[in-house]
């Protein structure tokens, strides 16, 4: 179990390494993504289907990408809002 351990946290640091060496936005994206999944599997804990929770972080993870792209010198006054916003959401879903 340990060896599967290493040799994930080994391929995820190269990939986070080498996004962040290629672009600011393809480090955002990658991390978009494992926010994505681990946002999916906390809603799977609160009860929801993997799918749906997936598709449901993903969607809103492409919302804050496309920001980031569209408008780079708006995103500290979106982000703080966004990031109350998620913070409500986790603890409304997290009481239920």
């Amino acid at each position: 179990m340990l060896k599967q351990r290493v040799i994930t946290a080994l391929v995820l640091v190269a990939l986070l390494l080498g996004a962040l060496a290629w672009s600011s936005l393809a480090f955002a994206v990658l991390l978009t993504v494992a926010f994505a999944f681990a946002q999916a599997e906390w809603l799977q804990l609160a009860g929801w289907r993997f799918a749906s929770a997936l598709a449901v972080a993903l969607v809103l993870g492409a919302v804050q990408v496309a920001a980031l792209v569209a408008a780079p010198s708006l995103v500290d006054a979106v982000t703080m809002p966004l990031v109350a916003v998620a913070t409500v959401v986790w603890l409304v879903v997290g009481s239920l």
